[in-house]
């Protein structure tokens, strides 16, 4: 039996094994008119952009922005991409928004720039359309971002939460921002972020806007923060209240929470309370949100620690500052 004669549905077994590499489907795509269709949406369903060097980069994306713009169709095709460049310039920016501009069915999207940039503002801002319905609209069917930017800022990450489909968002921020992240999202009382996994790597100085955007995330299910110091004494500390009324909101569907700072002290008398999270399985945190000052050198102390805590919890990990 020929190749064009088999059943579409063998036909797409065949071409979903993992260990098929990209140039076997390059191969397979050339056999004739009937098989390209095919092996097409299995070529470029999962697109890697990177080379080893700032013009191999340039290059590499001058490429794939050449095929989408010959072939619209494949636009259709790509539902994960990823973009590791270093030192961005100007033309690389471009064709990454250009790029994106395309993929309309894009789903699972990952940027990793290197290098000190040349611009003020982040290369997200320069590649993600800067007008939130021009961002939707780009980015409309994208469910998982990643991103590692250097330059990054609070205000881009809520940008990124408040994209229609988003549910999984890891990112990176060591900027702050002169206004609230809010501040760059429209005025309503009924904002909500669909968002299910977030991990996010902040400065310290973000403690307060990441507070201010934590009651907006109602569906979260997995919440990993790691804070870094700046050696800044007027960071804002976390308050462990402050943190437990944040994450409210989703107490119905928090299963997993990871919470890790060398920017904390006692700043009250108070201590993170999950115990109405039902749903919580496990968590990992900081002494100094779990125990008050008096507990921290006395386990004696710390009989209150299971009431603060939810009858669902099954793996417990305390970590010291």
């Amino acid at each position: 039996m020929s190749w064009t004669n088999l059943p579409p549905e063998l036909v797409d077994k065949v071409l979903s094994d993992n260990g098929l590499r990209k140039r076997d489907l390059a191969n397979l795509a050339r056999v004739n008119r009937s098989t390209y269709p095919v092996v097409l949406k299995w070529l470029y369903r999962d697109v890697k952009l990177h080379g080893s060097g700032q013009r191999q980069d340039q290059q590499v994306l001058n490429l794939f922005d050449r095929a989408l713009t010959e072939s619209p169709r494949l636009a259709a095709a790509t539902k994960s991409l990823t973009i590791n460049a270093f030192l961005p310039n100007e033309d690389k920016l471009l064709r990454s928004k250009s790029i994106l501009g395309k993929l309309y069915a894009l789903q699972t999207l990952s940027l990793a720039f290197y290098g000190q940039g040349y611009f003020d503002a982040s290369f997200v801002q320069n590649i993600i359309p800067t007008g939130l319905k021009a961002s939707a609209n780009t980015l409309a069917q994208t469910q998982c971002i990643k991103i590692s930017d250097p330059e990054l800022t609070f205000g881009d990450i809520v940008k990124l939460m408040w994209l229609p489909k988003v549910q999984s968002l890891s990112v990176k921020c060591h900027r702050k921002i002169e206004n609230s992240g809010l501040a760059v999202l429209p005025s309503t009382a009924s904002l909500r972020f669909p968002l299910k996994n977030l991990t996010v790597a902040i400065s310290a100085d973000c403690n307060q806007e990441l507070l201010n955007v934590l009651p907006f995330c109602f569906a979260l299910e997995s919440f990993t923060c790691n804070v870094s110091s700046m050696c800044n004494v007027n960071d804002d500390l976390i308050s462990p209240a402050g943190l437990s009324q944040a994450l409210m909101p989703c107490q119905k569907t928090l299963i997993a929470m990871e919470f890790n700072s060398d920017r904390l002290g006692h700043i009250d008398d108070s201590r993170l309370d999950l115990s109405c999270f039902g749903n919580l399985r496990s968590l990992k945190a900081n002494s100094l949100l779990l125990f008050g000052e008096d507990e921290g050198d006395d386990p004696a102390c710390r009989n209150g620690l299971y009431a603060r805590l939810p009858s669902s919890l099954e793996k417990l990990e305390v970590c010291n500052p």
